[in-house]
């Protein structure tokens, strides 16, 4: 808008000044309005200088943007609500693929921990079974008298290689347990003793373990399938498989809120729609 255009001797230097400043401002639409003109026509009810003064179409125009304002609004508010529809979109797909990968690695970490228990207990039944399947009788329970307590018995012989063999097969159970995470005791189950709160010592027990006792863990299903079973049960109460879990949780709120939010936007467009 061009004010005080009174002050320009005539018609030619107004189109001077307009034409210089749309050489520099290229497209808007400029009016040419002079106050005086205006207050001037007024005062003397003169409808040429009135028209003259730029003002009546300065108003014209203003009274047609007006009209325009409630469109333009409602276009305004639809573009933003389509912005937003389209980010909230974006952020809950973000959100679920984020929940689908914790989820994916959840089940990796249980397939392998499966996986690598089920080898080890495979081994360390062969390797059982090759101690146990020997000829002659089983002197293991075979008591020592007072007299043989610094001799070399064949019941002390016995005792002897079965322990170093239940030995081999608990290191190698307790490797894969390390692997994973299965070491401590949850919280719950502690105790005072420190070398007591641990999953080896919690599942196998501390008690001696003869031919029969290694049979039954190492080479017979059940037995093998209790303690796969009662591993397995540590490993998910593991702390890295709780810190897991407690992270699905989290994802799980965040999805569930985006969808929320969704389902809100959409009852806030149905709104808009019928109004």
């Amino acid at each position: 808008m061009l004010t005080q255009i009174d002050q320009l001797a005539d018609d030619a230097a107004q189109q001077q000044v307009s034409g210089a400043i749309a050489e520099q401002a290229a497209g808007p639409m400029w009016l040419a309005v002079s106050s005086t003109r205006y207050r001037l026509g007024v005062d003397g009810a003169k409808q040429l200088l009135l028209e003259r003064s730029g003002i009546p179409a300065l108003q014209q125009s203003l009274q047609h943007a007006l009209a325009q304002v409630p469109q333009a609004r409602s276009h305004e508010k639809a573009l933003l609500l389509q912005e937003i529809r389209s980010q909230l979109q974006a952020l809950h797909a973000e959100r679920q693929q984020r929940l689908a990968q914790l989820r994916q690695l959840q089940a990796e970490q249980g397939q392998r921990f499966a996986s690598d228990l089920a080898a080890v207990q495979d081994k360390t039944g062969r390797d059982i079974h090759a101690v146990l399947d020997v000829p002659g009788p089983d002197h293991s329970r075979t008591p020592d008298s007072f007299a043989d307590q610094f001799k070399m018995t064949p019941g002390k012989l016995e005792r002897n290689r079965l322990q170093v063999a239940y030995s081999k097969a608990c290191i190698s159970i307790s490797a894969i347990l390390t692997k994973h995470g299965v070491v401590e005791l949850p919280l719950e189950q502690q105790t005072q003793v420190k070398s007591l709160d641990s999953v080896m010592v919690a599942v196998m027990g501390v008690s001696v373990k003869y031919r029969q006792d290694m049979r039954r863990l190492f080479c017979e299903a059940a037995g093998r399938n209790a303690l796969a079973q009662a591993f397995t049960r540590y490993f998910e109460r593991s702390a890295d498989r709780q810190a897991l879990v407690q992270r699905m949780a989290n994802q799980e709120a965040r999805v569930q809120a985006s969808a929320q939010a969704l389902t809100a936007l959409s009852a806030l467009e149905a709104l808009e729609t019928r109004a």
